[in-house]
């Protein structure tokens, strides 16, 4: 098994002279750098510093009117319209949710950018590596044709094995230049996340196989860290909020306090000063459609939460199972290729002079395939496991690890 991976990064428009070191860790932390993410903490920053509690006064209004158009007898009128105190604990409890639920965004936003800095950290690896595979099947195949074009003479020799060997090599150099050119994008990309244009040299020492699956089989979907399910869990939660909120304002009795002062030709102040209040009394009828709405949102809420926790359950039993297949079909091919017979015979035939060229070809072409067997299914083992670290919500969860090492070390 590969315990160090080395792929190195070029770009076009830097001399190759110029090189900067850069680990994984470098490429998953640059998603702090992302537009998004930078506009949605500055948002967090503006609501963290204001603040929305209610007052105790909501609101002050002052009116004047006159006694028969006799501006020497006016009447003046104060009202304070107050807050509630279970009105003020609502709005401050709803706020807090609130507040939460928007640093919740800001996480989700995360797991985004660093789903793809995984996914595309995993790709340009293995289009390296297939790549550097497929050099060597191309190799196989020239040395192939060499060996056939100077057997044209002899007996036995078959001008189709010439044409299939000339096919298969062509088809090969096309999909190594495809490969180069995905490959290339992946890097500019990569470039681009990390804001490095010199030429990237990337050395990692990734987690193995087995230790990758080791992992795997204890992720777990946790309602306390999966920052989704947190998600809908602030959702439900803002939803109730905002119904003991409108139960508070349903619930409040005292609706103003007055203060009221008229001057007439004959002042006399205890008799034109006065003090009063003013009284809600709630009807059940005018307050049932705002609450049966809030009530409705509350269960959608929580049922849509149900789902989602059921179907990431689901999810990460579907994606392990795949891995499981996966990795027992690895271990059979390792297998395979640790006891090929094809392998011995090679090594019997370089180990005595004169043995057919075209035979030595095969025996190689036949080691190669096996290797690129286990190539791919390795390929698929990583990309499940991504996909692993996504449902499980183990990427994003905090403090934030690289999961590709076998330290996992924080980031």
């Amino acid at each position: 098994m590969r315990h160090i991976i080395f792929f190195i990064l070029f770009m076009a428009t830097v001399a190759p002279t110029v090189k900067a070191q850069l680990s994984v860790k470098d490429i998953l932390s640059s998603y702090r750098k992302e537009k998004a993410f930078i506009r949605q903490q500055e948002k967090m920053k503006y609501i963290n510093n204001h603040t929305y509690d209610l007052p105790w006064i909501d609101g002050l209004e002052i009116r004047t009117s006159t006694n028969d158009f006799n501006l020497r007898e006016q009447e003046f009128t104060a009202r304070i319209t107050p807050n509630s105190k279970a009105e003020r604990e609502s709005q401050k409890a709803y706020q807090q949710s609130y507040i939460k639920a928007h640093q919740a965004d800001e996480q989700i936003l995360a797991s985004e950018f660093l789903e793809e800095r995984y996914r595309l950290v995993v790709d340009a690896y293995f289009l390296e590596t297939l790549i550097r595979l497929k050099t060597i099947y191309s190799r196989v195949y020239s040395d192939r044709m060499k060996v056939l074009k100077k057997s044209v003479n002899l007996s036995g020799f078959d001008i189709n094995d010439l044409i299939k060997a000339d096919d298969a090599l062509k088809e090969i150099q096309r999909e190594i230049v495809e490969l180069e050119e995905a490959l290339k994008f992946s890097q500019g990309v990569l470039s681009d996340w990390t804001l490095k244009k010199s030429k990237l040299h990337i050395v990692d020492d990734f987690i193995d196989i087995s230790d990758l699956v080791e992992v795997a089989r204890k992720l777990r979907v946790d309602p306390m860290t999966h920052i989704k399910l947190l998600k809908w869990t602030l959702n439900v939660d803002q939803a109730r909020r905002k119904l003991e909120l409108s139960t508070a304002e349903n619930k409040k009795v005292i609706d103003f306090f007055q203060a009221r002062y008229g001057t007439s030709n004959e002042p006399n102040f205890r008799s034109d000063f006065s003090l009063g209040m003013g009284f809600t009394i709630p009807l059940k009828k005018s307050q049932q459609i705002k609450t049966s709405e809030l009530k409705v949102e509350k269960m959608v809420n929580e049922n849509s939460y149900a789902n989602i926790r059921e179907e990431l359950t689901e999810s990460m039993e579907h994606i392990l199972t795949q891995m499981e297949t996966q990795y027992r079909i690895y271990q059979l091919i390792e297998e395979q290729i640790s006891n090929s017979q094809a392998n011995f015979v090679f090594q019997q035939y370089k180990s005595i002079g004169g043995a057919p060229a075209l035979t030595l070809l095969q025996l190689k072409e036949s080691d190669l395939k096996k290797e690129l067997e286990l190539f791919k299914v390795e390929q698929n083992i990583y990309n499940l496991y991504i996909e692993l670290l996504v449902v499980s919500g183990r990427i994003s969860t905090m403090p934030l690890k690289n999961y590709l090492s076998k330290e996992q070390e924080r980031f």
